[in-house]
């Protein structure tokens, strides 16, 4: 009996290719959006901190440096927009996953096509050659038939 052998092939590993480099993007912009996710989490917490120490020298609690006040309140204006450009990155980096997800999605799609093709192939290829050794098996038998009728 012969192999089977799927004509497709070169598509199923065209579309397998496919599918494994659209995962390797997808897992690349998911890891740039987690650094973003990072980064933007130290910067929150930086400014926090700078919120906090600026208020420690606010009136009311003592004299302070207006220079040292100015500065501080700079810092955290500073931080402020660094926290919102941070925000504005990750959100484009998130749409930027999101669309690398849907490209997998696709690719893995497109991929389980030929691969249910291949499978309702292989199928059909398994019942003709089991129908092809049933009518040899037949055939062999008819002829042992023949043998002990002509003998007899």
């Amino acid at each position: 009996m012969k192999r089977f052998r799927f004509p497709l092939e070169a598509l199923r590993a065209l579309r397998r290719r496919r599918r494994e480099e659209a995962e390797r993007v997808f897992a690349a912009a998911r890891a740039r959006r987690d650094r973003q996710i990072l980064e933007l989490s130290s910067l929150t917490e930086e400014r926090r901190a700078a919120e906090e120490d600026f208020g420690a020298i606010l009136p009311g609690k003592g004299a302070f440096p207006l220079a040292e006040a100015m500065a501080r309140r700079a810092w955290v204006a500073t931080l402020t927009r660094r926290v919102t450009q941070a925000t504005r990155t990750l959100e484009a980096l998130s749409r930027e996953a999101e669309l690398r997800r849907l490209a997998l999605l696709e690719a893995s799609r497109h991929e389980k096509v030929v691969d249910r093709l291949r499978e309702r192939r292989r199928e059909a290829w398994a019942q003709a050659a089991g129908r092809e050794d049933q009518a040899a098996a037949d055939e062999a038998g008819l002829g042992v038939f023949r043998k002990v009728k002509v003998q007899a």
